[in-house]
């Protein structure tokens, strides 16, 4: 059976590295002109990114509420090693550590994996087009912008995911506790989650989105340079309209010279 799955694996990278040699073929000498739509350029970048053995990027993301500036919420660096092991440290660590991947999403632990994101952006409904280019420059632009109910699924699945997280990592540390204490505290716990839930409820009702994605990508390799997401959230919480912005920066680095 392991046989078999490797076969598969194999199969399927090899795909993908002929996708992305193809549509490096057909860029010839990569003028300022591009021969394809931007859909397409962005699902090739896609491609590679997944074709790619190695790589590494860096991400930092940053959240406002209201009209005030965006402050940094989280910064880390990232490392792919043979298609699918995601390394993580945060910022100013000195080493890595694996993220488990196994039958769960980076995302489901709080991590943006660059792949898993590009390859969410590929499934939503959106709208694709090329920005403003520099004749020369040696990099596409390119600017999505998901459907206003993509937008809305998206961000609410986050939400969603980012609550998950946090109750289960709340109720296993209160666990450990033991005793009248702990009994109360968890009692405590369990309300303060159930709550949470009930208002993360009423928070998606109210919810719309707006959420932007520009994408640099290199005209010869068609490998992602840089990607930033902005997504601009308004909802109603304890009868007030409410504002808040989150915006996800990577950039990325230490490919492989060839994918696959």
């Amino acid at each position: 059976m392991r046989r078999r799955s490797y076969r598969r694996l194999t199969l399927r990278q090899a795909m993908l590295m002929l996708y992305l040699l193809a549509a490096v073929a057909l860029t010839g000498c990569a003028g300022d002109t591009p021969n394809r739509t931007a859909e397409e350029t962005f699902e090739l970048a896609t491609a590679g990114l997944m074709a790619t053995d190695r790589y590494r990027f860096e991400v930092n993301i940053g959240t406002a509420t209201g009209g005030s500036a965006i402050r940094d919420y989280a910064a880390y660096e990232g490392e792919v090693q043979g298609h699918t092991k995601l390394l993580v440290k945060q910022t100013g660590e000195k080493r890595m550590h694996p993220v488990a991947a196994a039958n769960h999403k980076a995302a489901d632990a709080g991590i943006y994996h660059p792949a898993e994101r590009m390859r969410e952006l590929e499934r939503l409904e959106k709208s694709v087009s090329y920005g403003r280019t520099v004749e020369g420059e040696r990099t596409w632009l390119l600017d999505l912008r998901l459907s206003d109910k993509a937008a809305k699924a998206d961000t609410a699945a986050r939400l969603q995911r980012d609550l998950d997280r946090v109750a289960k990592s709340s109720t296993q540390n209160v666990s450990k506790q033991q005793g009248k204490e702990g009994a109360a505290y968890r009692e405590k716990l369990d309300k303060e989650i159930a709550d949470s839930y009930r208002e993360l409820e009423q928070i998606i009702k109210t919810l719309e989105v707006e959420t932007e994605i520009h994408m640099t990508v290199d005209r010869q390799t068609l490998r992602p340079v840089q990607l930033e997401e902005r997504s601009v959230m308004h909802y109603v919480m304890n009868g007030r309209q409410q504002q808040e912005t989150r915006v996800a920066a990577v950039r990325f680095s230490g490919y492989d010279s060839s994918p696959g």
